[in-house]
């Protein structure tokens, strides 16, 4: 791709941008946007089956909103965060609908893969959810997945916020899918001492 985009015109160039980010439809891609330099990807089929924390290090879960139960959490659908860190900063993470079954024979409780994303973060963007109280002003009732920059309030006020939100996705409780927002409809901010 890099030495196409260095023979190609400008012009060119941002139609072939645009028919990456709005032709995916087409393609099978329905609501969701690869970014320019690949760090976001849907994980399908079979990889979508098998999706498991593997070489992963760390995992975080949350409820997911249900806009049928006037946006409170369904504890039978979670958001899972996978990720590995390098160097104390995380360098890979999978995010994963999961919808709970119920428990196996030992007791175990079960869960199927419903929609996954993998995220390579780049520079100092990181992802945020409900963690940093995320939310759509489009889609106030739906759990949002976003990646931006944060920052820190200097001190003596506290919390902080995202900025520069790059990607941004609610959670279809129906389709139990990743669906992406506008993310000028995404603000996402926390108001008490967590640094």
């Amino acid at each position: 791709m890099k030495n196409f985009e260095k023979k190609s015109t400008g012009s060119l160039k941002r139609a072939v941008y645009a028919i990456s980010i709005f032709g995916l439809t087409t393609l099978g891609f329905p609501n969701f946007a690869l970014s320019n330099n690949n760090e976001i990807r849907r994980i399908e089929g079979a990889e979508l089956t098998e999706l498991s924390i593997g070489d992963l290090e760390h995992a975080s879960g949350e409820c997911v909103k249900n806009k049928d139960m006037s946006g409170n959490c369904d504890l039978d659908l979670y958001l899972t965060t996978w990720w590995k860190r390098i160097d104390g900063r995380p360098k890979k993470y999978i995010f994963v609908i999961r919808e709970r079954l119920g428990l196996d024979t030992s007791g175990q409780l079960t869960f199927r893969n419903q929609d996954a994303i993998e995220y390579l973060p780049s520079g100092k963007y990181r992802a945020f959810s409900s963690d940093q109280n995320c939310v759509s002003l489009a889609h106030p009732q739906q759990s949002v997945l976003a990646i931006g920059l944060w920052t820190w309030r200097k001190k003596p006020k506290i919390g902080g916020y995202a900025h520069s939100i790059k990607n941004a996705w609610v959670i279809d409780y129906a389709s139990k899918k990743f669906q992406q927002v506008s993310t000028k409809s995404v603000k996402c901010e926390i108001n008490d001492d967590r640094d």
